[in-house]
């Protein structure tokens, strides 16, 4: 019988220099916000590649950019074991907090 990978994720900080991205577009208001918020902030979430040891971030990329901005080297991750395919194919329901005066739902 194979192995199943645990579908559980785990909280925890993650170097943000071992995190593969994609190159998704940037609201620079957005990254702004999470600058001033990001301590209070949702976690990023990333996937995990053991057998590729590679860490893929699937959903997060604003507040990624925030953390770099603000000169962390590790940011609060819910981490999951996947693949770079499944981090992409993450569903990503867009922004739940209000942005530059205006609220996206």
């Amino acid at each position: 019988m194979p192995l199943r990978k645990s579908l559980r994720s785990q909280l925890r900080m993650v170097e943000i220099g071992s995190l593969t991205t994609g190159s998704a577009p940037l609201d620079e208001c957005r990254v702004t916000y999470y600058m001033e918020t990001l301590d209070r902030a949702e976690p990023v979430v990333v996937y995990e590649d053991k057998e590729r040891n590679e860490m893929t971030l699937a959903s997060g990329h604003h507040r990624l950019e925030a953390a770099i901005r603000l000169n962390r080297t590790e940011i609060k991750a819910n981490v999951s074991l996947g693949t770079r395919n499944q981090a992409a194919n993450y569903p990503d329901f867009g922004p739940r907090e209000p942005h530059c005066g205006r609220s996206w739902s």
